[in-house]
């Protein structure tokens, strides 16, 4: 089974976030490739993979759209912000007991449908 992170970019500030974030992986996972997303082409020696979206939507819908490109058995998808303090095994180890693994979202963002409370939303960004 293939291990990965994938992150999406669309646009300069967002790549050059990205970039900081995949340095912050590679230090603590070295031996982890790391694929980006983005909407033109770009070059960086941190990603082990970068590849141009196709009609980029320049929303959330993206993330959605690229994680069905991941070319990883098993992805870690990153929003261009986050850094990596520590080891990510166990994040890939629940994945030996289920087929999806998503963080709950602090924030509720209930429009335009509104959720009862009982049911969690989802960070899109972990």
């Amino acid at each position: 089974m293939t291990r990965g992170v994938l992150y999406v970019a669309t646009g300069e500030d967002y790549f050059q976030e990205a970039q900081r974030s995949v340095q912050s992986l590679k230090r603590h996972h070295p031996e982890l490739p790391a694929t980006l997303l983005t909407d033109e082409p770009r070059e960086s020696t941190l990603f082990d993979v970068v590849e141009v979206i196709q009609d980029p939507l320049y929303t959330w819908g993206d993330k959605i759209q690229c994680l069905l490109r991941s070319s990883y058995d098993r992805t870690l998808f990153l929003d261009t912000d986050t850094v990596v303090c520590g080891e990510l095994d166990p994040v890939y180890d629940i994945l030996d007991e289920f087929e999806l693994a998503v963080a709950e979202d602090p924030y509720r963002e209930t429009e335009p449908v509104d959720v009862p409370d009982a049911y969690p939303e989802y960070n899109t960004g972990v």
